[in-house]
């Protein structure tokens, strides 16, 4: 048996995480979700802003990080949908532009908001840094136009926006260096707010600015966007894709405890 268990077939331990990551998606489970201090602070600013705030947006996102930020966009669209707070969306990163306005308008859908009266999305530009200290002058500088051509000055809700100052909060959504462009660019000269949506790699390397106060939350990977939206009473797939997440690493946990049971008591049999 244990000579059997050390040669076993590489595939059927693939056949093992397979079952554990698929199960969870058809098999209702209710794992409990602790919300973390930084990912509440997001939400607690957000949700004291009064209502007609405006929230400025960057999806600095690619599509492979998908999967853990995408979700946690759509929570804090929902929560500022629901909330009445004005939505403008941006990104500097090319890739990242059709799935903007994907979620964008996803959620504005569930909430009945309309298009340049209650969100705008102005769309890619070039140049994270001329694009953040542009905005802290004049916004139609950087983005004369929104993501349809549409003159920003004809978009009845950017006539009162103009610059940092008519901004409460900047919410940004990276998988790069874009957390660390807002705090130089926006948050350094501008002293505007920032909050951060990020992978889950990049945590770590952005607790310096919470602590140091230059961030007001901090949302880290798929466990931060399912604790938004268990903070926001909204279970969607973050919250699901944190059952199959934690039911796959438990099977991992336990083939790796396996393997060191195996390797010692067949080299105690030898």
């Amino acid at each position: 048996m244990i000579e059997k268990l050390a040669n076993i077939d590489r595939r059927i331990i693939y056949l093992v995480i397979a079952f554990a990551v698929i199960v969870p998606f058809f098999i209702p489970m209710n794992l409990p979700i602790y919300v973390s201090p930084p990912v509440q602070s997001v939400y607690d600013y957000i949700n004291a802003l009064p209502e007609g705030s405006v929230v400025l947006m960057g999806f600095n996102f690619s599509p492979s990080t998908m999967p853990e930020l995408y979700p946690m966009c759509l929570a804090v669209l929902r929560h500022c949908y629901s909330r009445k707070l004005k939505v403008v969306g941006m990104t500097v990163y090319y890739s990242a532009a059709p799935m903007a306005d994907r979620a964008m308008r996803e959620a504005a859908q569930e909430y009945d908001c309309e298009e340049l009266k209650d969100y705008t999305y102005l769309g890619y530009k070039q140049g994270a840094r001329q694009v953040m200290l542009g905005i802290g002058e004049d916004i139609s500088e950087p983005f004369p136009t929104d993501y349809l051509g549409r003159p920003i000055s004809e978009i009845p809700m950017m006539r009162d926006i103009k610059n940092y100052d008519d901004i409460a909060l900047v919410m940004d959504f990276g998988s790069g260096n874009s957390p660390e462009w807002w705090v130089a660019y926006a948050g350094a000269r501008y002293h505007q707010t920032i909050a951060v949506g990020c992978t889950g790699v990049m945590a770590s390397g952005l607790y310096p600015y919470l602590e140091a106060g230059q961030l007001v939350g901090l949302m880290s990977g798929l466990k931060g966007a399912a604790e938004y939206e268990k903070l926001i009473n909204k279970p969607a797939k973050a919250i699901l894709g944190m059952k199959a997440q934690s039911i796959a690493h438990v099977a991992i946990i336990l083939l790796v405890l396996l393997g060191n049971v195996v390797y010692f008591l067949s080299g105690r049999k030898r």
